[in-house]
């Protein structure tokens, strides 16, 4: 789900404690609660037909403690970080890097991080990261407008001035391949200020001379076929997509009286799921008045609508396709944040919602309790998501695996007192997560001295990289398997 920027609203959220931990009990051990399960009003291809739900379930609470808080050990790095750069960046590709032998091994997760200090904007050099061990590699420093890996996880790509094209990095054998200015790099190659941060893409293909290569902003979002994109820009006036090949830039018909807030590809079909909201939403996804939401499907390019489910909020898909991890919004919210997850199962047509979260990550002392950074794991065999509590400065990241409901939390303490994890991303293989933490919120729309870490996703033991240099590719490009 798209991190919606905003300074801390809790629309005073928990005022009366003691009725709503009440309610919660009853809801939860009392059999109370009754999930509102949202479902197809018209088929598609691989969608179900059916109008009727078939089960509904909510996730009960299990082996609780209060307040549920443990200790975040510290991972320091036991290997003297590698430097190698050069006094003043340069403009010219190298020819050959030597590389430590960590980073050949295909067994490491590394992470490729633009370094800087965020307050001056500046980019120093980008850098090597193994996320076991804390050792770090700096690539010399070099006068780049943008990086990438290869899909195949074995090169590093450097897109230079437009007319110098890309250099690809091999990590395996050090050799540097350089191609010519192509159409590629010409559109993402930029003016831009000295030192200014590189953007950080995404590359798909298997060399840049290919015709079906294409890069894509971190920010972006493109259909599973790398066919089309989703044209950035407000959602309220209208969602649009953008043709790679032909770039012919189509219109997503939106029903009469109704908004667009969040949109997102399927990772499966050529489906686009819209969420749509029949009042407008305000700043930060603010609703005044209760709103009707409905999650829309459509199959791109025809621009049919193929599936239709109602509250669900968030086009949040599962890797397989088949499942929506979204916040609900009742009556009496103004705000999704307000909620903890729940999933939808398109198949199942039922879903699932961890209210028992609230109660997980309430303590005495808690007035203010938000839910962010929904994630699915990537075997899709767990869900993630960042639980703030606003008053008292804290938070942390939990994982649920939802064949047991068991759930642990970590990155729940940091160096300095009101420090909490913003963001984050999981390696490939799930076992590690860059994160970022500071002193503002996950909603905020600003930043506190922001840090970023990596942190063992078992243990919970982390290791602090430095500042964040910026926003663009801020949580770095964790490698792809090697292949």
């Amino acid at each position: 789900m798209r991190q919606i920027n905003a300074r801390q609203p809790w629309a005073g959220f928990m005022e009366n404690r003691l009725f709503i931990l009440l309610l919660i009990y009853l809801c939860l051990w009392g059999n109370g609660c009754t999930a509102v399960t949202p479902h197809a009003t018209t088929p598609g291809i691989g969608l179900p037909a059916s109008a009727t739900p078939t089960s509904t379930h909510t996730a009960h609470p299990t082996d609780l403690h209060w307040p549920y808080k443990t200790p975040t050990p510290t991972l320091k790095p036991n290997i003297t970080p590698i430097k190698t750069r050069t006094p003043t960046p340069t403009s010219t590709p190298p020819n050959h890097l030597d590389f430590p032998g960590w980073v050949a091994d295909p067994d490491v997760n590394v992470l490729l991080l633009a370094m800087g200090k965020y307050e001056e904007y500046g980019f120093e050099n980008l850098a090597l990261w193994n996320a076991t061990s804390g050792e770090r590699f700096d690539l010399p420093e070099m006068d780049i407008y943008g990086y990438f890996w290869m899909p195949d996880g074995r090169s590093i790509g450097l897109i230079w001035s437009a007319a110098r094209g890309i250099s690809l990095v091999n990590t395996l054998d050090g050799s540097i391949e350089h191609f010519a200015a192509q159409r590629i790099a010409k559109h993402f190659s930029y003016q831009r200020a000295p030192r200014q941060l590189p953007d950080a893409y995404v590359a798909a293909g298997q060399s840049p001379d290919d015709p079906d290569f294409s890069l894509s902003s971190t920010h972006d979002q493109n259909s599973f076929d790398k066919r089309y994109y989703l044209i950035p820009g407000s959602m309220l006036e209208g969602v649009r997509v953008g043709n790679l090949a032909t770039e012919e830039v189509l219109e997503v018909p939106l029903p009469p009286g109704y908004y667009a807030y969040d949109a997102a590809w399927s990772p499966i079909q050529p489906y686009l799921g819209v969420a749509l909201s029949d009042k407008e939403p305000g700043m930060y996804l603010y609703f005044e008045d209760s709103p009707q939401l409905v999650l829309k499907v459509y199959e791109i390019p025809s621009m049919n609508v193929v599936a239709s489910y109602p509250d669900v909020t968030f086009p949040n898909w599962s890797p397989d396709g088949t499942r929506f991890l979204y916040q609900p919004l009742s009556p009496k919210d103004q705000f999704f944040w307000e909620n903890p997850p729940c999933i939808y199962d398109i198949v199942e047509e039922s879903t699932q919602c961890f209210y028992d979260a609230i109660l997980r990550h309430t303590t005495p002392e808690t007035n203010q309790l938000s839910f962010s950074s929904l994630r699915w794991q990537p075997e899709q065999q767990a869900i993630s998501y960042v639980y703030t509590q606003g008053n008292l400065e804290s938070g942390g990241l939990c994982i649920r695996t939802l064949a047991n409901n068991s759930e642990t939390c970590f990155l729940e303490h940091f160096e300095h007192p009101g420090q909490q994890i913003i963001r984050y991303q999981f390696s490939p293989d799930g076992k590690y997560v860059s994160a970022r933490y500071d002193q503002s919120c996950p909603y905020c729309d600003y930043a506190w001295w922001p840090q970023i870490a990596i942190a063992d996703a078992q243990s919970g033991a982390y290791f602090s990289l430095g500042e964040v240099a910026g926003y663009s590719g801020e949580l770095g490009l964790w490698r792809p398997k090697i292949k």
